[in-house]
């Protein structure tokens, strides 16, 4: 794990602490418990670690950059941080970003700089706030946030103490980021040999080596569900690969032309990420423009699989159910699609992040599918030479 030296004559207590504890930590939610001790550093409610994206995934470049919530913690664990995104240019958090200074806010309601559409900060009772610049180690900018619900505004020692675990933060995550990678890397390409499955194995007897693979995405990802579309006939992808989250709602086959969630990434070569499906319908203008002629007819059923699964069949609580989906590629033709549903840890999303290791996953089994196409047709090739020889030999 890569950190910023610690040097006990410049670093707080808290800093320290920060970084020594963090060396237990092994997966991406666990960055949650590393706000909490942001937090209670500086006697806050909260904190949050945002990052700027400068360009919305997969969107066309020149979009406007914002800003995402990467992870949180709160005092009170039914607190629900409803705001996945803010403007760059138009927030205080934005503005701590653009400026490279600390930026404070002693009420909400009264600066001009706050996002007004900020619901949870009224809903949660925030009434201070600081916002401390920061860079990740890939130079992404982004901030750490704390929160109070008193009026006790952040003073300068809050300010120093939050500026130290701002430079620290990133790294922690950066690091945790590294070794959830190379671990899920291990996994899959144990599961799945370079070699590839010799010309003999059937489409079917793919299932077994390839469910494999699911659980360890579902489990790193943590998220409710995982599985794997492949291409069986032109045009025809087949769910052949599924985590024992086994949620309902998933088509079995999917046709190239058919148009949802999972076709889009196939027909489109790119990545799919969506924050809330239940709430599709109302953004639907904004989700087109970054995903021209999406449409999401599985959702409501997957929306209600996942909605049974989490909190039963006749609970009034929502949970978000957010989407992601990334083509396998075959060369430059997609094969089919790899999928996770309903991020289960908050901000209960997917990040940035999520996609990125969803691919690298894809690219693994695409090269493992690939080397089974490749076999398979050779042997093919083989056995039409070998009919025509005999037919030869026949006429001899």
């Amino acid at each position: 794990m890569v950190i910023a030296p610690l040097h006990p004559e410049t670093r707080s207590q808290a800093a320290i602490d920060l970084v020594f504890n963090s060396l237990q930590y092994e997966r991406l939610s666990d960055l949650s418990p590393i706000l909490k001790q942001v937090a209670e550093a500086v006697d806050a409610f909260g904190a949050v670690l945002w990052q700027v994206q400068p360009d919305s995934l997969g969107s066309p470049k020149g979009m406007q950059p914002q800003l995402f919530v990467l992870g949180q913690w709160f005092a009170d664990e039914n607190h629900v941080h409803s705001v996945y995104r803010l403007p760059l240019e138009a927030s205080k958090t934005g503005k701590a970003i653009l400026t490279g200074e600390p930026q404070t806010v002693d009420d909400p309601d009264k600066d001009p700089d706050v996002f007004p559409d900020h619901p949870h900060l009224t809903r949660a009772g925030i009434r201070t706030i600081c916002v401390l610049p920061t860079r990740f180690p890939d130079g992404s900018r982004g901030a750490l946030n704390a929160y109070r619900k008193n009026l006790e505004p952040f003073g300068e020692q809050d300010v120093e103490e939050l500026s130290q675990l701002a430079s620290i933060v990133p790294r922690l995550y950066q690091g945790l980021a590294d070794r959830v990678s190379g671990e899920l890397v291990t996994k899959i390409s144990s599961a799945l040999p370079s070699s590839g499955p010799g010309p003999s194995v059937s489409f079917g007897d793919l299932t077994p080596a390839l469910t494999r693979i699911c659980d360890p995405v579902r489990e790193t990802l943590e998220c409710v569900d995982a599985s794997i579309y492949l291409e069986r006939e032109p045009g025809l992808y087949h769910l052949i690969g599924l985590s024992n989250g086994k949620l309902g709602g998933l088509a079995r086959r999917l046709s190239q032309s058919s148009a949802g969630l999972s076709t889009w990434p196939i027909q489109n070569r790119r990545p799919l990420r969506l924050f809330d499906l239940a709430g599709l319908d109302r953004v639907r203008d904004a989700v087109r423009k970054e995903y021209p002629d999406l449409t999401w007819p599985e959702a409501p059923e997957l929306v209600a699989a996942v909605q049974t699964k989490q909190m039963g069949p006749d609970s009034k609580v929502r949970v978000p159910v957010s989407y992601i989906a990334v083509p396998i590629l075959r060369g430059e033709r997609a094969v089919g699609a790899m999928q996770c549903v309903s991020a289960l840890k908050g901000p209960s999303y997917f990040s940035e992040f999520d996609v990125k290791l969803l691919e690298l996953v894809s690219n693994l089994v695409g090269a493992y599918w690939s080397n089974w196409l490749d076999r398979q047709e050779s042997e093919a090739e083989n056995a039409s030479w070998r009919a025509l020889v005999a037919g030869i030999d026949g006429l001899n």
